[in-house]
């Protein structure tokens, strides 16, 4: 993906890129667009003018494992809208952006205020990993790289109660290479491919992109922003090198413990039994340091459930812990979902 030479646009997954592109009053037609575009709003229903909720979109914490960068804005019919860049996974990330949902709708009403006043609201989050599994193991659904979410009744499939609404863009499920057709493929290959690119490829070349590739020139960066963003740069690679490390270190350690517990026992079927519990001590410890850096709490429940399964299965735990970031699901449930038919 013109990955060639020196970077010469900044990562829009960054705090300080994001809100360079879509933070700022006098380029406000791009956040308009991104809306529009990933909204799927029609001609009659377009956002044709956003004003920001606060004057200055402030730069998120330095923390790559916490921080959160958005901007605020509401809309020409009171609407009120959340735009979220999320790079890691955390722990109750999707409960998250239903509160994030709900305060924002509830914070509209001061003593004195009437219900029929409240205005909707849309949390649209960009997330650089898979939040909803593409398809539940019966086939039943699938969610693709842009989903809408909204209350529908379960008998009738009426659509209702969609005060707060949200949206997801998840960038992983990007499948369109290095041609995309539609804008919302346009806005998934700018996110996940803008730091990598040369110059600008001429399936971005329509006016809304370019913009926001321009405004992502690195030579364009004063001083200041240009140290923000290389501090933020390192502080995402040190936690991919923290999670990586962690995981290798998980693994090493278990199967060094099991193959010590093996030659103690001195005979072929307890060298075997040691390295089957080295394995599953392994991937134990590996699951817990995955868990501790995802700021997942250490329960004596969980740690129950991850002592009566099998090697199998906890291959699959940790899999699904990777993927997700989050402690969706019991180590028993994720693996009876895979069990074959």
């Amino acid at each position: 993906m013109q990955a060639k030479g020196s970077s010469v646009f900044g990562d829009p997954k960054t705090d300080v890129i994001f809100k360079r592109i879509f933070g700022h009053e006098k380029h406000k037609d791009l956040l308009i667009s991104l809306l529009n575009d990933l909204l799927g709003l029609q001609q009659g229903r377009r956002i044709v003018h956003v004003t920001y909720l606060t004057p200055e979109q402030l730069p998120a914490v330095l923390d790559a494992k916490k921080s959160i960068v958005d901007v605020k804005c509401r809309d020409q019919t009171e609407t009120e809208y959340i735009v979220e860049m999320q790079v890691f996974n955390i722990d109750g990330f999707e409960k998250r952006l239903v509160w994030n949902g709900a305060k924002a709708y509830v914070n509209q009403l001061d003593r004195g205020d009437k219900y029929p006043e409240l205005a909707d609201v849309v949390v649209i989050a960009i997330c650089n990993f898979v939040l909803k599994p593409e398809q539940d193991p019966d086939g039943a659904y699938q969610v693709g790289l842009l989903s809408r979410w909204h209350p529908v009744d379960e008998f009738s499939g009426v659509k209702g109660f969609g005060h707060v609404r949200y949206a997801l863009l998840e960038l992983p499920k990007y499948g369109a290479g290095e041609h995309p057709q539609t804008m919302v493929e346009k806005w998934a290959y700018f996110f996940l491919c803008a730091g990598h690119l040369t110059q600008v490829p001429e399936d971005l070349s329509v006016p809304v992109i370019s913009k926001a590739l321009e405004l992502a020139r690195l030579a364009g960066l004063s001083r200041a922003e240009r140290e923000r963003y290389d501090r933020e740069l390192m502080a995402q690679q040190d936690q991919r090198g923290m999670l990586s490390h962690a995981q290798k270190e998980g693994w090493r350690e278990g199967l060094a413990e099991g193959l010590a517990q093996g030659k103690q026992e001195g005979l072929a079927q307890g060298e075997q039994l040691g390295h089957t519990k080295g394995l599953a001590e392994g991937l134990r410890t590996a699951i817990w340091a995955v868990a501790e850096l995802l700021g997942i709490e250490k329960t004596p429940e969980r740690e129950s459930a991850l002592r009566l399964q099998s090697e199998a299965q906890l291959k699959d735990f940790l899999e699904q812990l990777k993927q997700s970031r989050s402690w969706n699901e019991s180590p028993a449930k994720v693996a009876k979902s895979r069990r074959p038919a």
